[in-house]
């Protein structure tokens, strides 16, 4: 049996498109990548970076509602599959994580304040938009 990370959608051979899933409602222009270095420092800062992580877990168990997903983490390889919310709590905190489910796959780094989603499925967008929203994150095309 394949790694969780290793899984996503082999047989698919549909266009994969990437989606920043983030606290900023479209991509910064270089213009302004002082501004956004310093603002994205605060962010990254406690407390403000335990709220980005609970929104993460909240828009992670709400996807897991609507589709099975498992993971693993980067430095370590440890696998999950439709992990408890302390156990992701925990994996969020302390971990780079690859999630992949049937339709997609979302990267999340522990030091980042956004998530990458991958997908080929033109309906996972409207949903993860929809998940998004009652988060307080804003998705957009990368």
């Amino acid at each position: 049996m394949k790694p969780a990370c290793e899984e996503y959608n082999e047989q698919d051979d549909r266009q994969e498109h990437c989606w920043i899933i983030d606290i900023f409602p479209k991509r910064v222009s270089e213009e302004f990548n002082d501004c956004f270095s310093v603002v994205e420092s605060w962010f990254l800062k406690e407390p403000q970076r335990s709220d980005i992580i609970l929104k993460k877990l909240h828009f992670l168990l709400k996807l897991n509602c609507y589709m099975r997903f498992q993971g693993c983490t980067d430095m370590d390889g440890l696998s999950f599959a439709d992990p408890d919310p302390e156990h992701l709590l925990e994996l969020l905190t302390r971990h780079s994580l690859t999630i992949t489910a049937e339709r997609l796959r979302i990267r999340s780094d522990k030091d980042e304040t956004c998530m990458v989603l991958f997908t080929g499925d033109a309906e996972v967008p409207e949903l993860i938009r929809t998940l998004c929203i009652t988060e307080g994150w804003y998705l957009w095309p990368a």
